[in-house]
């Protein structure tokens, strides 16, 4: 309930993982969030750009926030891949194209 009242902040990534997961999941990722605890189940999988061994000190900042931005989209649309919900997966293409749209216009 403090992450609906925004007592508790969260991130977008940590967003992604609770749209993603089962209701199990959701309500273990909420209550390790809610105490500070939380790691993202990406860390370690070498699939987040983080992971990757990327040194973002080398990156141009868009390159940095297209880095993240594609991986967060990604892992949107593999949670998306479970089911068939057309009109979500719809919604986050246009969300991505919308991000990519506001890059390309502060570059």
């Amino acid at each position: 309930m403090d992450i609906l009242t925004g007592k508790t902040r969260i991130s977008k990534s940590q967003l992604h993982e609770l749209a993603s997961g089962s209701e199990e999941d959701v309500s273990a990722v909420i209550s390790q969030i809610e105490k500070g605890t939380h790691k993202s189940r990406r860390t370690g999988t070498g699939d987040a750009i983080g992971d990757a061994g990327v040194d973002f000190a080398d990156m141009q900042p868009w390159e940095v926030q297209f880095a993240k931005m594609t991986d967060e989209f990604r892992q949107v649309m593999r949670g998306h891949a479970k089911t068939e919900d057309t009109a979500a997966v719809r919604a986050s293409l246009r969300q991505y194209i919308d991000m990519l749209e506001e890059l390309y216009r502060g570059i």
